[in-house]
């Protein structure tokens, strides 16, 4: 029931918040493939962690789908989201993307 599912999002965001401050990467992007997988309400924090675990591991593409998934869950994409992809984008030389991300500003 619903209850059993906010255990399992509680256990999620005690994970993701362990793994992101000690630097588990890897980690925080497998919790994100099984949060998606387990069709859990993923909110802003949750895809900010997991775009700064894609900054970090330096996974361009990886970024992206996540932002893809972000804007298609409906959530109202933020400011502080936009640099961390901006930034990955930038690291890897992926002028055009962050010209793609600006135009969406």
């Amino acid at each position: 029931g619903p209850k059993g599912a906010n255990e399992g999002l509680t256990l999620y965001n005690f994970a993701l918040d362990l793994c992101s401050k000690s630097g588990q990467w890897p980690q925080v992007l497998e919790l994100y493939k099984e949060m998606s997988e387990e069709a859990m309400h993923l909110d802003l924090s949750h895809f900010r962690t997991v775009l700064a675990a894609c900054e970090k591991s330096g996974q361009p593409d990886k970024a992206a789908a996540v932002f893809d998934h972000m804007k298609a869950s409906g959530l109202k994409v933020d400011r502080s989201c936009f640099e961390v992809l901006v930034r990955v984008c930038a690291r890897s030389a992926r002028l055009a993307a962050v010209e793609d991300l600006l135009a969406e500003l």
